[in-house]
């Protein structure tokens, strides 16, 4: 090839359909946002599993993210324990089930609020930061 010559390709249908879709996203899909991190486990015992809305269930171990709207679930002689942003524990006893449904945490305006679900099983929780406007909400199916 000479200097200053241009080489040339044949770009047939295929090819110019094949890189316009690897380029192009439909109109209709939204970028999925991720899931909002509200805490970690510090201890897990056995197997715990965590499911955040569609995605795929996880097996939980130590040190790994909770997230806002998350499933956790026990098997029997299980037991984990989540510590939230603001410093609170829950523990979650074996053949246990529980959905995170809020955290608000604002340090600066000292305020906190919690929204948890037990949907069975046994809970010990323990507050933490004290807040001037603290709400702690844990629903269960009965007591």
């Amino acid at each position: 090839m000479a200097l200053g010559s241009v080489a040339r390709w044949p770009v047939t249908l295929a090819t110019a359909v094949l890189v316009t879709s690897i380029f192009t996203v439909p109109a209709n899909t939204a970028p999925a946002k991720p899931p909002l991190h509200v805490g970690f486990t510090t201890s897990v015992v056995k197997d715990v599993r965590g499911q955040v809305q569609d995605l795929p269930e996880r097996k939980l171990v130590k040190a790994d993210k909770v997230f806002y709207n998350e499933n956790i679930i026990t098997a029997g002689k299980s037991v984990v324990v989540v510590q939230f942003r603001d410093g609170s524990t829950l523990e979650l006893g074996p053949s246990g089930a529980l959905v995170i449904d809020e955290l608000v945490f604002n340090p600066f305006e000292r305020t906190s609020t919690k929204v948890v679900s037990l949907l069975q099983g046994s809970f010990r929780y323990v507050s933490a930061y004290v807040a001037k406007d603290s709400q702690v909400t844990i629903n269960t199916p009965v007591g």
